[in-house]
């Protein structure tokens, strides 16, 4: 009897972790459903601006891959539903596909496989192995003809898409590399 009450009061004594709510999802200090105020609360990234076509906010300071660059905010009903993430905006074609692998690479650490669809890329592409790819995709369409290749992630979460998209506008002669979280 000793021995069960001893385990008893052990049992009562040994502290219960209670399970906290797993953050929201999103990017850096950023998450979706975050209000306006509470976007530019976040102040170490500021200051921010208004985005006149998207009601949104956006700021130049923000950081991927320890590289300063531009993030816009889009809000809806419900909140923060966009992060989109300006890896690279320019004309220099070796910019944008470096710029699309830093992508990829942190997308492949943080979410796991990847695909772009379209294109056979190795788990774990080291930096020529992707540009190679990639580059050939890209030279593969007429000079006068957009392109967009993207990756997705294979492991999707419900409450959240994020995908990457590599564009080129050859109207503007600009490559776009954009990485986006969004709320479904």
């Amino acid at each position: 009897m000793t021995t069960a009450a001893l385990l008893l009061l052990a049992q009562l004594l040994t502290p219960t972790t209670i399970p906290s709510p797993s953050p929201a999802p999103g990017y850096g200090p950023w998450h979706l459903g975050m209000s306006k105020d509470e976007v530019k609360a976040v102040s170490e990234f500021g200051p921010y601006s208004a985005v006149a076509s998207t009601g949104g906010l956006e700021t130049r300071n923000g950081l991927f891959t320890d590289q300063k660059t531009t993030i816009s905010f889009v809000f809806g009903e419900q909140g923060l539903r966009i992060i989109q993430i300006w890896a690279y905006e320019g004309r220099d074609l070796d910019q944008a596909v470096s710029a699309f692998y830093r992508v990829y690479h942190l997308l492949e650490e943080s979410r796991g496989a990847v695909e772009i669809p379209g294109l056979s890329v190795p788990a774990h592409a080291d930096n020529p192995t992707f540009t190679g790819i990639v580059r050939r995709a890209l030279a593969a369409v007429p000079p006068s003809r957009a392109v967009k290749v993207q990756i997705i992630p294979f492991n999707r979460l419900p409450e959240i898409n994020i995908f990457s998209s590599l564009m080129k506008q050859p109207q503007l002669g600009y490559y776009y590399v954009f990485l986006y979280y969004r709320a479904p």
